[in-house]
């Protein structure tokens, strides 16, 4: 059986969470929740669309540039003697 509070329980928890936080911090904290449940439904249903480009971003950014081959017409100098 669901628990749904009615309006007795919700005036009980309001009262006791005023009476821990203080009337100062309480709508700071309900700022800080309200923008935090925000900022997880955007995570939640931004599009993948970002996905392939971080991939592309990571790939480019682990390429490795393949040495060079050595140039047969160059003979390292001798030191002078």
């Amino acid at each position: 059986m669901p628990f749904t509070p009615g309006p007795m329980e919700i005036v009980v928890v309001v009262v006791v969470a005023l009476l821990i936080f203080g009337p100062k911090k309480l709508p700071e904290m309900g700022k800080a929740i309200g923008s935090a449940i925000t900022e997880f439904k955007k995570g939640i249903s931004a599009p993948a669309d970002n996905k392939p480009e971080e991939t592309a971003a990571a790939a480019e950014a682990k390429k490795i540039e393949p040495p060079r081959p050595a140039d047969s017409t160059t003979t390292p100098s001798e030191p002078a003697g």
